[in-house]
């Protein structure tokens, strides 16, 4: 019962019609912009051998970017809040874990990440009459974009239970962001990375799945059975540093004796 309330709370907080209309012109906007960089691009390119769809290319990454900071930045934002409004007391004394709250709190943000998710593949087709990821293969994609979003909620708890006990992590949140831009392969191959910082981009955990919806595209210079390997270990890796970081910060704000036993 506990957890149906949770999850109805959440769903009843987003106001469905007008996230829709923004979630779709921002959608919108990206492509329109990228789509003529990349016409622009391409026109003044006399060595572009027309191999590679830079448009693809970039709406791909931009896709994932996107996806990635809605689902990271959520859970600090969220639970910032909760200790603005004073209300974070009370979550920790319900009979749910943490962990399992901000799961089953997430759920409205996955159904909305999953129709952005649709609005870009639809967008991106009216550009360019071609589909954003390669239909080849469809068990690389689902592994490629669950590996994503798994890893990128375990990053946003990871940062939320910084919150828990600090001011913010608006620093920290910005800096992993930025890092990822610069060493996930957003905008640009990783393998145009030094020999030895391209190692290193596998350590972002957006450049395996966004190597892995690319491979159609171009080589990120690693075998694709050791893109999907990293993909599904990621975020386990993630899951006992999220759980061990979350257990200690709970620990800790009980020792400073801000939750009140009735």
């Amino acid at each position: 019962m506990i957890y149906q309330l949770i999850i109805k709370k959440d769903f009843q907080e987003i106001n469905y019609k007008r996230k829709i209309i923004q979630d779709f012109f921002s959608v919108l906007l990206r492509v329109v912009i990228f789509f003529f960089i990349t016409e622009f691009i391409i026109s003044n390119n006399s060595n572009n051998s027309g191999n590679l769809n830079y448009f693809i290319f970039f709406i791909t990454g931009i896709c994932l970017l996107d996806l990635m900071t809605s689902m990271v930045t959520a859970i600090p934002s969220m639970t910032n809040r909760l200790k603005i409004e004073g209300t974070l007391n009370e979550i920790l004394l319900l009979p749910v874990s943490l962990m399992k709250y901000w799961a089953l709190s997430s759920l409205s943000l996955l159904s909305s990440i999953t129709i952005k998710l649709i609005f870009y593949i639809i967008v991106a087709y009216a550009f360019s009459g071609h589909i954003l990821f390669s239909q080849n293969d469809l068990f690389i994609n689902f592994v490629a974009l669950a590996s994503l979003l798994t890893s990128s909620f375990l990053m946003s708890i990871i940062f939320a239970s910084h919150v828990i006990n600090a001011s913010n992590t608006h620093v920290y949140l910005n800096g992993f962001i930025s890092i990822t831009v610069i060493m996930g392969g957003i905008f640009f191959p990783t393998s145009l990375i030094l020999h030895e910082f391209n190692a290193l981009s596998l350590f972002m955990h957006i450049s395996a799945p966004l190597s892995l919806l690319r491979i159609s595209l171009e080589s990120s210079g690693f075998n694709e059975y050791i893109l999907l390997l990293v993909c599904l270990i990621y975020p386990l890796i993630l899951f006992f540093i999220a759980k061990t970081l979350t257990s200690y910060s709970i620990k800790k704000y009980k020792e400073n004796g801000k939750i009140v036993m009735n």
